[in-house]
């Protein structure tokens, strides 16, 4: 019989973060089904090599059953080899913006995988993030096309509504089909934000940025501090905890293997207004990782304010679905207007789109008239795709408590 969903969510991060915590008996007590549900979260949210190595390094790999264990090294050894070709990947990016001498930073795991983590396999990427002054952008996208990375066709839309709305470009893939590149104006989505605020932001993180050797080159990174403000404002803010286990393995090996000016952090996210989020996110790393953060009790004042009802549900949405992570977000935000006028208001501003959103599907100027004959084609997709799975979920209790966790989150963030 499987394990409850939320005790079995509970154990399969203390098989990540704590697994010395664990006992064999514990282990060797789940079930079949209860490890095909962990193997599922894990091919979603990436952290089977992880797993792997977690269950070694405490001596419990041992415990779990042959068949299961058998499932786990194959997964690791292919997250090592694509991570050698990610690298390939990133060192070509490198070296065609180099070429161009256009300034660029590359963002979250390329760097985590190569300095941070045991071996860069234990961290696979979904893509390689990329970021350029704004300025420099579209030459920079040029570039790359030229050097042989392709647009990804499932980012059909106009490069100017990408450039004036989102803070990436359309994902590039590398040439040999393999890893995705995005190519960042900004560092986040976020409207809370004013585009100047964004643009700031960015050059800020850009002129920041340090050295650090790959193979023979001499690429650039976010300081330590802006990474770790970035990792918790992406995976709080930016994806509603959407963003699997990885985000915990990421900060622990960030603060494993760096000093950081804690005073540095709290500036910049009190200057970006998102120290809750910040504090929330550290929290929960505390929570689920023992030990993992090493500092002087000022240091970590702001994680004296975190509700803990509100860590507890956000360790609970790490493991959410991803493929329905948009229906929950459309959930969450419509449980959140309090009233019936608010509500319609939302509906209608996802069948109404602005002209420089609406862009961003379709290859059509936002300033062209071409773009009024698109509103048709969107309606079509969310009548026949879009709406039945987004009435499927509304029919899931899953789905609906989480948009009613993830509101309770956000109003404790917004508070």
């Amino acid at each position: 019989m499987m394990m409850e969903r939320t005790t079995l969510k509970a154990l399969a991060l203390a098989l990540i973060c704590r697994p010395g915590s664990l006992s064999a008996k514990e282990v060797r007590a789940l079930a079949g089904a209860d490890w095909a549900q962990i193997f599922d979260w894990g091919q979603e949210h990436r952290f089977l090599p992880y797993l792997h190595h977690a269950l070694k390094s405490a001596g419990l790999l041992e415990f779990v059953s042959p068949e299961q264990r058998d499932c786990l090294l194959p997964v690791r050894r292919s997250m090592a080899l694509r991570a050698l070709a990610a690298k390939g990947d990133m060192v070509r990016v490198h070296q065609t913006l180099e070429d161009a001498r256009i300034a660029h930073v590359f963002l979250k795991g390329a760097y985590l995988a190569e300095f941070a983590y045991p071996e860069p396999g234990l961290r696979p990427l979904r893509d390689i993030d990329v970021l350029v002054e704004r300025s420099e952008a579209i030459a920079a996208y040029d570039r790359l096309q030229a050097a042989g990375f392709a647009r990804d066709p499932h980012y059909p839309g106009h490069i100017e509504a990408y450039l004036e709305t989102s803070k990436h470009l359309p994902r590039l893939i590398a040439p040999d089909g393999g890893t995705a590149v995005e190519l960042h104006l900004q560092l986040t989505e976020s409207t809370r934000y004013s585009d100047e605020h964004r643009t700031l932001r960015a050059r800020a993180v850009l002129a920041r940025a340090q050295p650090s050797r790959v193979a023979v080159h001499d690429m650039r990174f976010p300081t330590p501090e802006d990474m770790l403000v970035h990792l918790c404002v992406h995976a709080v803010y930016e994806h509603q905890f959407n963003i699997g286990p990885l985000i915990l393995t990421d900060l622990h090996w960030l603060l494993a293997t760096h000093c950081i000016d804690w005073k540095m952090v709290w500036a910049d996210a009190a200057e970006q207004s998102v120290t809750r989020g910040v504090a929330l996110m550290l929290r929960l790393l505390q929570q689920q990782w023992p030990g993992s953060i090493e500092a002087q009790p000022e240091d970590l004042l702001p994680l004296a304010e975190v509700d803990e009802y509100v860590v507890l549900q956000a360790a609970d949405m790490l493991l959410r679905s991803f493929a329905a992570r948009n229906d929950v977000a459309i959930l969450e935000s419509v449980q959140a207007r309090p009233t019936l006028a608010g509500k319609l208001s939302f509906v209608l501003s996802k069948a109404f789109p602005a002209p420089s959103e609406l862009a961003k599907q379709f290859p059509s100027s936002p300033n062209s008239l071409a773009i009024v004959m698109c509103y048709p084609i969107l309606w079509r997709r969310l009548l026949q795709q879009r709406l039945p799975d987004l009435i499927a979920n509304m029919r899931t209790e899953e789905k609906l408590a989480e948009a009613k966790a993830l509101s309770r989150i956000s109003a404790w963030l917004g508070s």
